[in-house]
């Protein structure tokens, strides 16, 4: 045999063991993955929660009915899944908000998963938080629908913008080179959410306490160097800790800190971000379109006996205080009309400022005062549909005895 086929073969034996250890290892993390999404203790795409809609893993439970909290990323914060979880045991809790989500997007990824993952894939209870932003569906350009569009397997992004729901179908073989590219350019997320879910269990706390205290992290913390290299959140709660909150379904729990008044009053009054479209948004002009899309949601609810609660989410006192009062009164009017008859918990002054992150974004003190707040709003008003059969007038009463949102006594 020639050198120059020993050296042949050599190199193709060294590539099939290349390709044999990358696709044993791939195939282990897409096991793990599967296994620890459809149990519950790792939630992928953090940064990307849209994604979670196209992943079937996190649509399946133990046989324990569905129990998703939904809305924009405020409710992915507002509501937090262990307190859930441990209010209603007999529940799979699904964190199912997203960034930049509107009433539409949320909508539309119901009808997405019973399309794509099966009709029981649905949760039989809904906790929907809402605001004014995900009402006036702003931003126009959002992530989801353009996430539908390049990888969602069957169907792309949203139909006309005065439409309830609706997703446009695609081809079978646009939508299997779509799924494809979905499988293969979108799945490192996953199997990072994975690898730390594996540092939890390697490192015993007080290891990570010894490490996150060590002199090397304290200045590293403390350094622009650390800043620059973003491994600021690592070395100050050490690598378990870190790891415990990459596989979370929060983005800023538990250890950001609030933003400075100051900062958050300049984000407020900048003239370029959304926020001023939001202000300028008329709830009149879109008065038929939103009830519109909220009948649409209690039919899809009702149809599948899917139990829906609507959670106005906290604001911050700079926000509200952008509000003009007659905004405030046509949205209020809005959204009652838009949900009349269903459990709607208005909790808009609920939280001291000193409880939020931002303008919306619950702290973690802010969210465990949320979520208790809800649960023990759902909890009465399952005891009222007992004791009264469901009587309108009692469950109408008993959402305006547990709603906060009178804000006169703002600080």
């Amino acid at each position: 045999m020639s050198i120059r086929a020993s050296r042949l073969r050599f190199s193709a034996r060294a590539l099939a063991t290349v390709a044999a250890v990358y696709v044993g290892v791939v195939g282990g993390l897409e096991l793990m993955a599967r296994h620890l999404e459809t149990s519950g203790q790792v939630y992928p795409y953090k940064w990307e929660d849209w994604f979670r809609y196209l992943t079937p893993t996190l649509w399946r439970s133990d046989g324990r009915p569905g129990l998703m909290l939904t809305g924009p990323s405020t409710a992915r914060e507002n509501f937090l899944v262990e307190d859930f979880s441990t209010a209603f045991p007999g529940n799979h809790v699904i964190p199912g908000a997203m960034s930049l989500g509107t009433f539409r997007d949320i909508t539309a990824g119901l009808e997405y998963v019973e399309a794509e993952h099966g009709r029981a894939a649905l949760p039989t209870v809904l906790v929907l938080g809402i605001s004014p932003r995900f009402i006036a569906e702003i931003p126009a350009e959002r992530p989801f629908p353009l996430a539908l569009e390049r990888y969602g397997r069957r169907h792309g992004s949203l139909l006309d913008s005065s439409a309830a729901f609706g997703l446009a179908r695609k081809s079978a073989l646009g939508g299997t080179i779509d799924h494809l590219r979905f499988r293969l350019s979108r799945q490192s997320p996953r199997y990072r959410a994975v690898l730390a879910w594996l540092i939890t269990r390697l490192i015993p706390a007080d290891a990570n306490a010894w490490l996150a205290g060590t002199r090397a992290a304290v200045v590293l913390s403390q350094s622009g160097v650390g800043q620059l290299l973003g491994v600021q959140p690592i070395v100050r709660a050490g690598p378990r800790e870190f790891a415990r909150g990459y596989i979370s379904p929060y983005r800023y729990q538990p250890v950001h800190t609030s933003w400075r008044r100051a900062a958050l009053e300049a984000a407020l009054d900048d003239t370029l971000s959304w926020w001023s479209e939001v202000f300028r948004w008329d709830p009149d002009r879109d008065a038929a379109a939103v009830r519109a899309r909220a009948l649409a949601l209690r039919r899809f609810t009702a149809e599948r006996g899917v139990d829906l609660f609507v959670v106005n989410l906290p604001e911050h006192s700079a926000l509200r205080r952008r509000t003009d009062p007659g905004f405030a009164a046509r949205y209020d009017a809005l959204i009652h009309a838009a949900f009349d008859s269903l459990p709607l918990l208005d909790l808009r002054c609920l939280l001291p400022d000193a409880d939020f992150f931002d303008a919306e974004h619950a702290s973690w003190k802010g969210a465990k005062e949320v979520s208790a707040h809800v649960v023990g709003f759902m909890q009465a008003i399952r005891a009222a549909r007992v004791r009264s059969g469901g009587d309108r007038e009692t469950l109408k009463t008993l959402s305006a005895q547990w709603s906060r949102g009178n804000c006169a006594l703002d600080p």
